[in-house]
C-alpha cells in the first residue's frame, strides 16, 4: 500500500535514484531516475507516469511524448497491466510450502517482447525464511563450561537457531586461510570443502570459516558454491581481523 495519497505527495516522495552498472567506466554509478529511465525507454509506461498540472497522469503509450522533468516513478503499469503481482503470489506461496514459513526475496525484473505487450521474467536471487516470536525458542546455555569442551564462542549478533545431534564440524582455519598466498591454493580450499560435502552426506555436520561463504572475493571468504555446501546443517562465518581489517559476514543474507 502506498502511503502518500495526493498527487503532490506521490511525486514528492518518489524514487529520486537509481544504481547502475556502466558498461563503459565498467563501474557501479549511482544516477538520475530521469537520466537511467528516459523518454526513449521501451517499456517506460510500465515503470512510470507523468506528472502534470498537479496531476499523476499514465503514459499510455510509447508515442505519448513525456519531458524528463514530468517523469515519476510508480510502478502502476506494471501492477496494474502484467501478471507481476500474480506470479510474485505464486513464488511467495511456494517458498512458504518450502520452508513452511513465510520468506523474504530479492529479485529482478527483465522485459522482453514489444513495448504494447511486454514478457516478463522474474530472476529470484535469494530467499529467507521470516523470523517470528512464535519460532523463537529460548535456549539454556549451561554457566559453567569447562574451558577444554568450547569449541568456538561468540559475542555479536548470532542468529537464532538450534541445531541438535551434531557429529562433525568442517573448519577452516581463519589464519592459515589467509597466509594462502596464491589464488589457486585458496581455490583449492574451496574444492576441498566440496569433497567434505559429498563425503558427509547424510552426516550431520556445520561449516565453520572466515568471512563470507561463497564469497566471489578470495580475501573475504571461502569460494564455495551451493553444490560445496547443500549438506551441512548450519554456516558459521567467522568475521575474524587478518591485519587489513575484518572482513564483512553476511548475517545469513545469502
Amino acid at each position: 500500500l502506498r502511503p502518500a495519497q495526493t498527487a503532490r505527495e506521490i511525486q514528492h516522495y518518489s524514487q529520486r535514484y537509481m544504481d547502475v552498472v556502466d558498461l563503459e567506466a565498467n563501474e557501479i554509478r549511482t544516477v538520475s531516475v530521469r537520466y537511467g529511465i528516459n523518454k526513449d525507454y521501451p517499456w517506460l509506461r510500465m515503470l512510470g507516469a507523468a506528472f502534470r498540472d498537479g496531476q499523476i497522469q499514465p503514459i499510455r503509450s510509447s508515442v505519448d511524448v513525456i519531458e524528463s522533468h514530468e517523469l515519476v516513478l510508480t510502478l502502476d503499469g506494471l501492477v496494474e497491466s502484467t501478471p507481476f503481482v500474480e506470479r510474485m503470489k505464486v513464488i511467495l506461496r511456494t517458498l512458504e510450502s518450502a520452508y513452511a514459513v513465510p520468506v523474504d526475496v530479492e529479485f529482478t525484473l527483465e522485459f522482453k517482447g514489444s513495448a504494447r505487450k511486454p514478457e516478463l521474467i522474474i530472476h529470484l536471487l535469494q530467499c529467507r525464511p521470516q523470523s517470528s516470536h512464535e519460532q523463537g525458542q529460548r535456549v539454556e546455555i549451561p554457566a559453567q563450561v569447562h574451558e577444554q569442551d568450547v569449541l568456538f564462542t561468540a559475542n555479536n549478533l548470532i542468529p537464532n537457531g538450534v541445531v541438535e545431534r551434531l557429529r562433525y564440524i568442517v573448519y577452516v582455519d581463519p589464519h592459515q586461510y589467509s597466509r594462502l598466498a596464491p589464488p589457486s591454493e585458496k581455490l583449492e580450499v574451496a574444492r576441498a570443502v566440496g569433497r567434505l560435502n559429498r563425503a558427509l552426506e547424510g552426516e550431520r555436520f556445520i561449516l565453520v570459516g572466515p568471512g563470507r561463504w561463497g564469497s566471489s572475493n578470495l580475501d573475504l571468504g571461502v569460494k564455495v558454491t551451493y553444490a560445496d555446501v547443500f549438506n551441512t546443517k548450519m554456516m558459521v562465518e567467522l568475521g575474524y581481523d587478518h591485519g587489513t581489517g575484518a572482513p564483512e559476514v553476511s548475517y545469513g543474507t545469502h
